[in-house]
């Protein structure tokens, strides 16, 4: 899940609840790391989810989208960890 700050006055109104919101997603397992880029222009958090629906699905009601209108990306990730070798 990629962030971009593209409204720096709806950031500070609601990185509050967007912090608040990754902290409940954490404590319920969905939010496995999250953090800004050290540039200052956005951030990032990676999601335990069965599938692309649930992960969007945890994006839309993110406050950073649902109240601020900022720019969020689902991008899809595999774990080098998780690759099977041959």
């Amino acid at each position: 899940m990629l962030i971009e700050y593209t409204d720096m006055d709806a950031r500070a109104r609601t990185v509050d609840a967007h912090r608040a919101y990754l902290a409940q997603g954490r404590a319920s397992g969905i939010v496995a790391d999250s953090g800004p880029f050290v540039d200052g222009a956005g951030g990032m958090y990676v999601l335990e989810v069965r599938d692309e629906a649930e992960a969007r699905a945890f994006v839309d009601a993110d406050p950073y989208r649902k109240d601020g209108g900022l720019a969020l990306t689902v991008r899809g990730y595999k774990s080098a960890l998780d690759v099977k070798r041959d």
